[in-house]
């Protein structure tokens, strides 16, 4: 059975520069041409370089350097980076070149404020020599969305009035019963032909109960 680990998987053409990216997944996903980040998230990357569709080997000494940008701006802080690669080759042959990445960074929380979901960025792979004399990079586009949860929220404040425990609730059907809203109050239609507005109250011990205002309406406020 396979165990899910926390890793994204690149798989790079290093044949074609300017579209380079055959693939993207983490450990289990299904491969995708587009990449996704979540903010605040720390996982291991693995490149995978291929040259005519074939798994492919860096020169030795060689160096990669992962970097990103906001799509469009290209100067202040890099938003995220990774630099420190190591090579490795899976039990399929396939080599590939590993990091850690950590998007949990100032640069990204500025460009990501309270009401923002997402934002672009533009990635580069640059390949280095080991004097660092020759390079060739590789660019894509990706988007990095805003954590639902960061870890400091707590738990959600109760409902005022509390919600009812499932022992509390007690339903009864009326049949024929006709119910609307005017937006803001809920209203039920008695036989006395008048329209009762329905008022939420809390009982004894805790129950919660719907109770019916008694002075009807011949019709609800703005029909």
């Amino acid at each position: 059975m396979s165990a899910f680990t926390r890793y994204f998987n690149l798989t790079i053409d290093l044949g074609n520069p300017s579209n380079p990216l055959l693939g993207a997944s983490t450990s289990l996903g299904r491969s995708s041409t587009s990449v996704q980040f979540m903010q605040g998230d720390k996982f291991t990357l693995r490149i995978f370089p291929t040259w005519n569709s074939a798994t492919c080997a860096l020169e030795d000494g060689s160096a990669i350097v992962f970097a990103a940008r906001q799509t469009g701006i290209f100067t202040g802080e890099l938003l995220f980076s990774a630099t420190i690669f190591s090579k490795y080759t899976d039990e399929s042959g396939l080599i590939y070149y590993e990091a850690t990445l950590d998007l949990n960074t100032q640069a990204i929380a500025d460009v990501l404020p309270a009401n923002t979901a997402s934002v672009a960025f533009t990635a580069d792979i640059e390949i280095q020599n080991a004097a660092n004399t020759e390079r060739l990079s590789y660019r894509f586009a990706g988007t990095i969305v805003k954590q639902a949860y960061n870890g400091t929220e707590g738990v959600p404040t109760d409902a005022d009035p509390p919600y009812p425990a499932s022992d509390k609730v007690m339903v009864k059907h009326m049949n024929g019963a006709r119910f609307a809203t005017d937006g803001t109050e809920f209203y039920i239609f008695f036989p006395d032909s008048k329209w009762h507005k329905i008022i939420p109250q809390i009982g004894d011990n805790d129950t919660f109960l719907l109770a019916v205002d008694p002075n009807g309406l011949d019709s609800i406020p703005g029909e």
